[in-house]
């Protein structure tokens, strides 16, 4: 790609944040979502994610896996796009997403799935929990403690601590990690996790890997 494509880029970008304020951009980025080029497909799947309309779920899913004529990183960015759209349009993205889990038509598209459950919020984390619990496919179980080994922040943070209860060791070491990388923010929360007898090893467990040098538990 040279300078000239992005600077047709982003034109178009900023217009559709224009309608987007003004609430007019609904058709115009339902039609671009069922589009052939990707970088547009990615706009799209953005725009329609500061929308939060419900109705564009379907076409999200299908961005998911959609295959364009260039290179995988490409296809990974219209993914990546559409995963962040439908954790920021929540609760209606839920179902369709636990049901694409065990799809073998979104196989190779489960990490952006789970990531996008993940950010919904407390019943997507504890639906990724259940799979690592559930499921027999080991693939599918890396991605979901790949997925829940991510740095978390201070709102996913108790909700993945509480969810850790019955979780396997393997899936607790995850989370583990996960909880000390968010570093100073989680620390009151983790805390307070020393005071739950089902959760104290846990979060025992992320306090001592906050070394007192370390960026994430320096003042």
């Amino acid at each position: 790609r040279d300078g000239s494509e992005y600077r047709v880029l982003s034109p178009i970008k900023r217009l559709l944040k224009l309608l987007v304020h003004f609430n007019a951009a609904g058709p115009e980025v339902e039609k671009m979502l069922s589009g052939t080029d990707g970088d547009m497909c990615a706009i799209a799947a953005e725009m329609a994610g500061r929308i939060g309309d419900p109705s564009f779920v379907p076409k999200l899913m299908d961005l998911l896996n959609k295959v364009f004529t260039w290179d995988g990183a490409d296809r990974d960015d219209v993914a990546s796009s559409a995963s962040v759209a439908l954790a920021k349009i929540g609760p209606a993205a839920i179902d369709p997403l636990t049901d694409a889990m065990t799809n073998a038509k979104f196989r190779r598209s489960r990490k952006w799935i789970a990531k996008a459950l993940a950010g919904t919020g407390e019943v997507g984390i504890s639906r990724l929990l259940k799979f690592t619990r559930t499921t027999n496919d080991k693939h599918l179980r890396t991605t979901m403690i790949e997925v829940l080994g991510m740095p978390a922040n201070e709102v996913s943070a108790p909700i993945i601590l509480s969810a850790t209860r019955d979780a396997a060791d393997d899936v607790r070491e995850a989370i583990a990690s996960s909880l000390a990388a968010c570093g100073n923010p989680c620390i009151p929360i983790l805390i307070r996790g020393l005071r739950d007898k089902d959760v104290r090893n846990i979060a025992g467990n992320a306090l001592s890997r906050m070394s007192p040098s370390s960026p994430e538990s320096s003042s």
